[in-house]
């Protein structure tokens, strides 16, 4: 919901509005990082299902890159994806030492 509030703004001409100019250019900074920082979140939610998928029997979906995109619920699914991969691979970043 903020991502599309903000693509509103950034659709917005400076020009248009010379005493909200700064509020504009600020607006537009925000959603380009905001944007920037979803697509990098769903590229690395990509490869977590990936190691996931080699590392353990559990083969999560990309449905799970719904988090992203619904704000309350998203939470939900991300706790519960969180919760799933703890089962099967744990928490941890560092690879498991091979026996």
């Amino acid at each position: 919901m903020l991502g599309l509030q903000l693509l509103a703004i950034v659709i917005l001409e400076p020009s248009d509005y010379p005493s909200l100019s700064a509020y504009v250019w600020v607006a537009r900074f925000l959603s380009v990082g905001f944007f920037i920082s979803l697509a990098i979140a769903i590229v690395g939610l990509y490869f977590d299902i990936i190691y996931v998928a080699e590392s353990s029997d559990w083969k999560p979906s990309m449905w799970y890159s719904l988090m992203f995109f619904m704000p309350v619920v998203g939470v939900i699914i991300g706790l519960y994806y969180l919760y799933r991969r703890s089962l099967y691979v744990g928490l941890s970043l560092a690879p498991s030492p091979q026996a």
